[in-house]
């Protein structure tokens, strides 16, 4: 816990540099605090409670749009709609991840996909390629501040629940159902409770992601959007919030840098094999090489 506390903390004075020395690394980072919660929603899903979501991406999206529609239409003040949009994706995303409790991972994982289509096609018919254009009366600094703030705060919620009893209760969950429910586990409460956990970060994301681009279309619903973080975990190390925040630092620089310098089908022939050396030489990701060197997360 100890090492994922500095981690985090080393993570966001590295943020707040970035703003003092402006530029590009302002819209880096911005993507990394993005990434950041949103690979963390999913890992806390899966590494944890042994639930798959192939379609992460709909939390993500609900929140996105929600934040999009209470500054648009409602004029909610930016703050409180950054909150009440996580709460609604928590809502809808939680919802419907309950009616998947029953499937096995698999069937799981392809539930939540369709499910994430279904939206991805009810806002390109509703909204149209456009999607949803606002602009926010909200200084740069304002905005950077309140995503550092629901990094910092995600953060340090995964590391506190996995380094606690809760942590191990949901591990046995992952491990086995039956086993976990001999022991006095509340196997279904403890799944569900991840659930809207789960959805709310991930729609804190998505709310981040559209408060700092001012553009919300049916996109934040595409498949690539759903495997994104499923990447980062793989990359960084599934299991270790260190390891994710690491893989969400690396993707996003790589990501959003390289097209500036190369062509975007380059940067994903990079992307796409960086993530095949590191299931092929280290299967457990960059926190594997760290660990390997002494550093542990």
């Amino acid at each position: 816990m100890r090492n994922g506390l500095i981690l985090t903390a080393a993570l966001a004075a590295l943020g707040m540099a970035a703003f003092v020395v402006g530029g590009y690394l302002i819209y880096i980072m911005m993507y990394f605090l993005t990434y950041s919660i949103f690979a963390l929603s999913w890992d806390l899903l899966y590494s944890y409670s042994g639930q798959l979501s192939l379609g992460q991406a709909l939390p993500f999206g609900v929140g996105a749009f929600a934040f999009a529609l209470l500054v648009d239409a409602l004029r909610l003040n930016p703050a409180i709609s950054f909150a009440v949009a996580a709460l609604v994706a928590a809502l809808v995303g939680g919802s419907l991840g309950i009616t998947t409790l029953r499937l096995k991972p698999a069937y799981q994982g392809v539930a939540f996909l369709l499910l994430s289509q279904v939206f991805y096609w009810f806002t390109l018919y509703r909204f149209g390629d456009e999607g949803i254009s606002f602009t926010l009366d909200v200084p740069l600094w304002g905005v950077y501040a309140m995503g550092m703030a629901a990094f910092v705060a995600a953060s340090f919620a995964i590391i506190w629940i996995t380094s606690t009893t809760v942590g191990l209760r949901l591990r046995a969950v992952k491990g086995d159902n039956a086993a976990a429910m001999a022991s006095g586990i509340d196997v279904t409460r403890y799944k569900i409770l991840v659930q809207f956990l789960s959805a709310f970060l991930a729609g804190l994301g998505g709310s981040f992601y559209v408060m700092f681009t001012m553009d919300a279309n049916y996109a934040v619903f595409s498949i690539t959007n759903s495997f994104f973080p499923i990447a980062i975990s793989v990359l960084g190390g599934m299991g270790s919030p260190g390891g994710v925040l690491i893989g969400s630092l690396l993707l996003s620089a790589l990501t959003v840098y390289l097209p500036t310098i190369t062509s975007l089908a380059a940067t994903y022939l990079i992307y796409a094999l960086l993530v095949f050396l590191i299931l092929r030489f280290y299967p457990r990701g960059i926190q594997r090489l760290l660990n390997r060197v002494g550093v542990e997360l």
